[in-house]
């Protein structure tokens, strides 16, 4: 394998087997959040190109094919996803990622290229654009430089913008043979149902503990949030302003996670996702069970954040739906309005 650094890629390797002895035009793979499922569906896409694959099918990770679908340059593989979700320092590089470059892009590919944030000066988008899906659609139709299968990745699918989704559509109705697509994502919600029902889907699973310590391994949030959340009394017009730049998704899972352990530390259960919090969950759970409707509070609290979560990539207002936010988290725990 090229990524040697998460674990779970055994697990979810085998889980995968039916799809790597059956290869589909169109694959879609779901996992839970914050578990790098692009990074795994770089494994998929390196393990067909590899030149010296493991006795397990995946990638030797040293090869030069291998070192090229790691450095986003071989002339067969692509990888479009949103610009925010580029590295930092991937420099010029970036442009051509975002409009399916790398080596072996053609003229067409270079005049798609949408550009960086650096490159442009504006705010790097979180959406896939239609400029990208059209770049790709000319590189899915080029016959392969080294006489197997081209791949591209797309991700995260919920990010497609809705003109995207209907211009992949086009190239996921009419492969090339020769052709690869592996979208991938973390939810299906808003994802049209013409792409849903063009690809074979797969979806990863791991331990729960697992995935908590990953989302919270992940969260950048952690480092403001969590010492409000230790002192209670929710501010949201104060705590908004705390959040910044953070995004909302991000808080919206240590939220979610938070608010399940004062659940569970309600009814005597022992807190999974903040133990070493203990002693903050139980003066929040004290109020909620001292409440007549405080079970239910909670429950409506939790709802509310995960019906947030579907306006968590666009936000009009950043502010105004963080305040929203933890206007919802206090009415929740119980408490009185701040003034």
């Amino acid at each position: 394998m090229i990524t040697r650094e998460f674990p779970w890629f055994t697990d979810w390797w085998q889980q995968a087997s039916s799809l790597r002895e059956r290869p589909a035009t169109a694959t879609l793979v779901c996992a839970p959040p914050a578990m790098r499922v692009d990074q795994f569906a770089m494994e998929l896409a390196a393990a067909d190109l590899c030149q010296s694959p493991l006795a397990d099918g995946s990638a030797c990770g040293q090869c030069a094919s291998c070192g090229w679908v790691k450095d986003l340059q071989h002339p067969d593989f692509r990888w479009l996803r949103p610009e925010a979700d580029m590295p930092d320092d991937a420099g010029d590089s970036s442009a051509a990622e975002s409009a399916g470059g790398g080596a072996g892009a053609g003229a067409g590919d270079a005049e798609a290229s949408e550009g960086g944030a650096g490159a442009t000066g504006k705010k790097a988008s979180r959406v896939l654009r239609i400029e990208q899906i059209r770049s790709l659609l000319g590189f899915s139709q080029v016959s392969s430089h080294r006489g197997g299968s081209r791949w591209a990745l797309v991700g995260p699918v919920e990010a497609l913008h809705f003109a995207a989704a209907n211009a992949l559509l086009k190239g996921l109705e009419e492969p090339n043979p020769s052709m690869r697509f592996v979208l991938y994502g973390e939810r299906l919600a808003g994802v049209p149902a013409t792409i849903l029902s063009r690809c074979r889907r797969v979806t990863l699973t791991a331990e729960a503990g697992l995935m908590t310590a990953q989302r919270l391994a992940s969260a950048q949030a952690q480092d403001w949030l969590l010492p409000l959340l230790r002192q209670g009394a929710v501010q949201p017009s104060a705590w908004a302003q705390k959040a910044g730049k953070t995004h909302p998704q991000e808080v919206l899972d240590l939220l979610g996670l938070w608010l399940l352990d004062v659940s569970r530390v309600q009814y005597g259960i022992a807190p999974v996702s903040f133990p070493q919090e203990t002693k903050a969950l139980k003066d929040q759970a004290q109020p909620i069970a001292r409440h007549p409707q405080g079970s239910q509070m909670l429950a409506r609290g939790i709802a509310q954040l995960l019906d947030h979560s579907r306006m968590a990539d666009h936000p009009l207002n950043p502010q105004l739906f963080y305040e929203t936010i933890f206007e919802d988290l206090r009415r929740a725990l119980g408490e009185a309005p701040s003034l």
